[in-house]
């Protein structure tokens, strides 16, 4: 029995080896695995994503590459390499312009590539730089040296030193000032570099100018191998782009760019093609390549080099994956912010119909650091460092940074004067917005300070979103510390959710205050935004413009004591929404309160004309909540002749008024019990109501019901439901006279919110309950109750169909039961805002 369950393992251990791809277990020894190790996770600052390169089956190259089963001559191999660079984004040097040494990163690669240029292949060959876009901007100094002709040239004759051939756009190039796109676009273009955009369609009008300032491809001969260079960009980045961009050209599908130009390529007699993706950011990558590798039904590029494939972080500086699929592009990743260069050691054979294949299991790539350097005396750019120190290095108001801060610190600083000046209820900004490598900071506060700290002078962008679009789109980042976003305004509780402490209602609109980067999807953090229009500022010029403005005493800055608490502080929000609805109304056992005149009713046909306004004001201790509702229409019935014959009647206009205010006492629950659901909130509640309703009898009178109650109530289920019970006092206006009443209450009182799913579609609803037991003078007791329910279907943020039942229903001692119901059905629009008032 042993010796068969040993065989039945042997065996067993066969079949899964057998099934393993060739490329695994064909493997020589030292030779790269078919499919690379999945690379170390992608970094935003701390946050991590790991990319998973999937092997698939791929349509049939122009040429047959060789099998790794099968023997190769390499007699004929040649091995080419390739350095890459991308997403510089205009960080050419650190200034430092307070006394600190000054630090390049471009002395830094040329010395790097110098040193590399031995080793690198074919012998005796001169360096091949390619560029992958984001290289000028949206960082100060890189705006500051290209927006002149002399700092645009001296950048580009940079570059071309180091031996870049060609360099694509990059996706933050294009949000530069358009004087910075002209000079640089003329500076390249002398020093022989063309800037790449592929899937680009100029618009009419604008042609000439936009092929001055793109180039669809490049060219490059290396050791008798003709190499045709593109870059490709999505489509979604059209919303991205600046006005004066987006007048000039738009972004087209990038795999029938793709194609066209291949089929153009193979005519001009290239061996291999190159691309240049910004399909990706570091959050999706490499997800967006190969989606759009899997639509190509053509021969696939040979390699594909992805710019803002990696976000390094402090302690791993920028491994870079090589991601090689059985069949197809090899995928080379990028390091961000200038940290390392990417050396492909590209291994290719004469192919079996001429041209030149691509051998993957001779391929490697190597990820070479690229450490910062000091900035010599001697190196050119000390002038273009000295123009920009003195540009620059003037203190913003006397705010001086006292103890070293940290990345969150001014992060949470940020936000608080980003919300402040927005007077909006959260904030939100990319972790990545800010330098990482330039933190801590402290000393005084000047204009070259926070051009070296903010990376980006993104527009700011004010987004009105529905709570549970909130929970859905920020839910992830509440109080994270290493998420791709910082969220201020939004908390994490045992219970969910809140904003500002305060529970989050779902339909209500909130303002977020962002930046046209984050509100545009980029760097797919989150879905794209629609709807909004950018500033006129952006959150650079933002930050200049609030410390030149404080000018008080020279302290540290402190987000705790520098800006309002929103939770002491009082916000407003009001709203309504307006409608038209239908129904029917019921009266049983009519006739019984002769002063009740909804009692008095008859069945009626109505439609009416439904408004409904609510409004509030909070803080931590306080609530003051109003709501009025205003139902005017007509109404149908129908009578019986002395004939016996049903005729319709049309009887008279109907309406009705409601007004509610609700006093909440919050300290108990807040201050005291720590917002425990239990804990006992004082409450007053005050109505008005005046009705007219048509009735049996010849002459129908206006009622009027005023109600004053004071007690103790308790919120449940995220505040929305709010259980009431006291005492208090009534006046009705009666015909001829006033009858005042004193009365015992219970209650409750639902907020609007979801309530269940049909078909997986949310059903939101509202309730309200008040039963009173009334004495009057010794008079027999009343018992009277209330009770309104609505139910809402939306179409979409602001349209919605509902469902209303109301219902009256009163007794007295010695009396029977007489109600009345309504059913109506509606068509209803919302309107709703939310001011935080600030107080300083």
């Amino acid at each position: 029995m042993m010796f068969f369950r040993i065989s039945s393992w042997m065996i067993s251990l066969f079949m899964i080896l057998s099934l393993l791809p060739a490329g695994v277990h064909a493997q020589k020894p030292g030779a790269p695995p078919a499919v690379a190790p999945a690379p170390p996770p992608a970094t935003n600052d701390a946050e991590k994503v790991t990319p998973t390169p999937v092997p698939e089956p791929l349509p049939p190259a122009a040429e047959p590459e060789p099998s790794a089963d099968e023997p190769v001559s390499r007699s004929n191999l040649k091995q080419l390499d390739f350095l890459f660079t991308s997403d510089l984004y205009g960080r050419f040097y650190t200034p430092d312009c307070l006394g600190k040494q000054p630090r390049s990163y471009l002395q830094a690669i040329q010395l790097k590539i110098a040193e590399l240029a031995p080793d690198l292949r074919p012998a005796g060959g001169k360096p091949v730089l390619i560029g992958g876009g984001n290289l000028f901007s949206p960082d100060a100094m890189g705006h500051f040296l290209l927006e002149s002709t002399a700092g645009a040239a001296f950048i580009a004759g940079e570059y071309r030193k180091m031996g870049m051939m060609v360099n694509a756009y990059g996706p933050q190039d294009f949000l530069a000032p358009d004087k910075v796109l002209e000079a640089a676009t003329g500076a390249f273009s002398k020093a022989e570099i063309p800037l790449l955009a592929t899937n680009v369609e100029c618009e009419k009008g604008q042609a000439t100018r936009c092929r001055e300032r793109l180039s669809s491809h490049q060219v490059i001969v290396i050791d008798g191998v003709r190499i045709g260079v593109i870059a490709l960009f999505p489509e979604a980045q059209n919303a991205r782009l600046p006005k004066a961009v987006r007048a000039m050209f738009k972004f087209t599908d990038p795999v029938k760019a793709y194609k066209a130009k291949l089929a153009e390529l193979n005519k001009d007699g290239v061996h291999l093609v190159f691309l240049i993706s910004h399909l990706d950011t570091e959050m999706s990558y490499p997800g967006g390549i190969l989606g759009f590798l899997r639509g190509l039904d053509v021969a696939e590029p040979a390699v594909v080099f992805a710019s803002q494939s990696q976000s390094p972080s402090i302690q791993n500086l920028g491994y870079i994956p090589l991601i090689k699929r059985n069949q197809g592009a090899l995928i080379v990743g990028s390091s961000r912010f200038g940290r390392s260069l990417t050396r492909l050691r590209l291994a290719v054979l004469p192919g079996e119909k001429g041209g030149f294949v691509v051998d993957p299991s001779a391929t490697e790539a190597m990820d070479i650091p690229v450490p910062v350097r000091e900035l010599a005396a001697d190196d050119p750019g000390a002038v273009h460092v000295g123009a920009f120190c003195e540009a620059f290095n003037k203190p913003l108001g006397n705010n001086v940074i006292e103890k070293p801060m940290e990345l969150e610190p001014f992060l949470a600083y940020m936000l608080g004067v980003m919300r402040t000046t927005e007077r909006t209820e959260l904030a939100v900004i990319n972790r990545d917005v800010l330098n990482h490598f330039d933190f801590p900071v402290s000393g005084p506060v000047t204009r070259e300070m926070i051009a070296r700290l903010i990376r980006t002078d993104s527009a700011l962008v004010v987004l009105n979103l529905k709570g549970k679009d909130i929970k859905t789109l920020l839910g992830a980042f509440a109080d994270s510390t290493t998420g791709a976003l910082k969220v201020l305004g939004l908390e994490k509780t045992k219970a969910g959710l809140t904003i500002n402490n305060r529970d989050i209602e779902d339909d209500l609109h909130y303002a977020v205050v962002t930046t046209q980067f984050v509100a545009s999807g980029g760097g797919g953090i989150i879905a794209a935004q629609t709807g909004f229009d950018p500033g006129e500022k952006g959150v650079r010029t933002l930050m200049m413009e609030y410390f030149e403005g404080r000018t008080g005493k020279a302290r540290g800055l402190d987000a705790s004591s520098d800006f309002p608490d929103l939770w002491k502080n009082y916000v407003w929000n009001g709203g309504g929404n307006v409608g038209i609805t239908f129904g029917h109304s019921n009266v049983f056992h009519t006739g019984v309160y002769a002063d009740k005149p909804k009692l008095m009713g008859q069945d009626l046909t109505s439609m009416n004309v439904d408004i409904t306004i609510f409004t509030g004001i909070s803080n931590v201790t306080h609530a003051l909540t109003g709501r009025a509702r205003l139902l005017y229409g007509k109404t149908w019935t129908t009578q019986v002749d002395e004939l016996g014959q049903t005729t319709d009647v049309d009887t008279e206009s109907a309406d009705e008024v409601k007004l509610n205010l609700l006093y909440q006492l919050k300290s108990p629950k807040n201050s005291w019990w720590k917002g425990s659901w239990w804990a006992p909130i004082p409450f007053v509640d005050i109505g008005y109501l005046t009705e007219f309703t048509p009735s049996l009898r010849d002459e129908s009178y206006r009622a009027k019901l005023f109600t004053g109650i004071l007690g103790l109530g308790m919120e449940v289920w995220e505040s929305r439901l709010f259980f009431k019970a006291g005492a208090g006092m009534r006046r009705e206006y009666g015909e001829e006279d006033v009858k005042a009443q004193n009365t015992l209450y219970a209650g409750w009182q639902l907020n609007n919110g979801d309530v269940f799913k049909v078909f997986g579609q949310g059903v939101k609803g509202e309730s309200r309950l008040d039963g009173y037991v009334l004495d009057s003078d010794g008079e027999p007791l009343n018992y009277e109750i209330q009770m309104s329910n609505k139910l809402y279907f939306a179409l979409n943020n602001r349209i919605f169909f509902s469902f209303t039942h109301e219902a009256y229903a009163l007794k007295r001692d010695g009396e029977r039961w007489s109600f009345a119901m309504d059913f109506l059905f509606g068509f209803n629009v919302l309107f709703d805002v939310r001011v935080p008032f600030i107080v300083y």
